[in-house]
């Protein structure tokens, strides 16, 4: 049985970074239907890039989004991500589901997360992924 998703995103990129805002509960088909869309934009990628990602609108998710984010992110490791910026409002239980799924550092990659936009976009620019704040032409 198929269900529909539950969750949603905006899902862009610009130059060498990938621009997401994540809202709602996801299920594992917002998952899914993210997973594809993150690799179809990054494929286009033939060098390094960087992750933006906003979560102040995301409301978790349930347990089977784990693992196809986990394979995401080594996806995404493999092919090329090497900086990811993560904003969200201060919240134990997100710190803590956000980090069973991706990993600080693996490789040559590293994660950081801010409370503050402007402050993700100037770590994010200063690892060598200037990040430009326009309106996203995402879903």
């Amino acid at each position: 049985m198929k269900f529909d998703q539950h969750g949603g995103y905006k899902i862009w990129r610009h130059n060498k970074v990938i621009y997401a805002e994540l809202s709602g509960t996801w299920n594992k088909e917002a998952a899914i239907n993210y997973a594809k869309e993150l690799k179809a934009l990054a494929s286009e990628y033939t060098d390094t890039w960087g992750h933006y990602v906003c979560f102040d609108r995301w409301e978790l998710c349930s347990a089977d989004v784990f693992d196809i984010v986990q394979s995401l992110v080594d996806w995404c490791v493999d092919n090329g991500l090497r900086r990811a910026a993560q904003v969200y409002s201060h919240s134990a239980i997100k710190e803590q589901v956000i980090s069973k799924m991706v990993v600080e550092e693996l490789g040559q990659f590293k994660r950081a997360v801010f409370d503050d936009k402007e402050q993700a976009a100037n770590w994010l620019t200063e690892q060598g992924y200037k990040v430009t704040f326009f309106e996203s032409s995402g879903n």
